[in-house]
């Protein structure tokens, strides 16, 4: 039992000190949430496989002269962008918000990510810190909701949630893979280091595509 617990916090320190490594490459020890531009996604908008200069919102940070906040997270779906966006603007305005959602086959809870792969026993990048032996509760409420058919409606709900909540905030979104999306690039005209995400050159062309779109709100 210690050593699960063990197990459970380097698992997440590990992970979110990924992050906050990142954020720090991109503007330093701190930043300013007001009045910048608010990127969210998952790994695709994070960067993994990539260097902090080659994500979309650090290229769209160049292109509009403006501070881009890369809110991404590896392994997230649209359950912790809703979050994400809930709880910051409870504190802070932003001059914009963006949105590049995620699969609609992923699920969340607290610091949990799985995708329906995972079912099958297949290793991936969101099955985080080797979950399923550490948060086997959640595990089980993700398979309900798997077998059920839900899962993709939760995630929706989701996304409706998040439109009420940026009314009024010049707002874009859209998705690297998801067709219930507008998707600027797909198949990608390149791919990151550890050849399953976005290379830098499909990046660049996100971050045209979205600055092309805020200029036009």
């Amino acid at each position: 039992m210690i050593r699960k617990w063990v197990d459970k916090v380097n698992a997440i320190i590990n992970y979110k000190a990924g992050i906050q490594i990142r954020k720090w490459k991109d503007h330093g020890i701190s930043v300013d949430p007001n009045n910048a531009v608010w990127f969210f996604g998952c790994s695709h908008v994070f960067g993994t496989g990539l260097e902090h200069y080659e994500t979309a919102p650090y290229q769209l940070s160049e292109l509009l002269k403006h501070t881009v906040i890369n809110y991404g997270r590896p392994g997230i779906g649209p359950m912790t962008i809703k979050t994400q966006i809930e709880e910051l603007l409870k504190d802070y305005t932003p001059k914009a918000i963006v949105v590049a959602w995620p699969s609609f086959d992923r699920w969340q809870s607290g610091s949990v990510m799985w995708t329906p792969p995972c079912l099958t026993g297949v290793e991936m990048h969101n099955d985080n810190f080797g979950c399923k032996k550490l948060w086997p509760k959640q595990w089980h409420q993700y398979k309900e909701l798997v077998m059920t058919g839900k899962l993709r409606q939760t995630n929706l709900k989701a996304v409706q949630d998040t439109h009420m909540l940026v009314n009024g905030i010049p707002y874009v979104e859209f998705s690297y893979t998801e067709q219930e999306f507008t998707t600027p690039v797909y198949p990608f005209k390149d791919l990151a280091t550890d050849n399953m995400h976005p290379g830098p050159v499909t990046q660049q062309i996100i971050a045209e595509w979205v600055r092309n779109r805020l200029h036009e709100i």
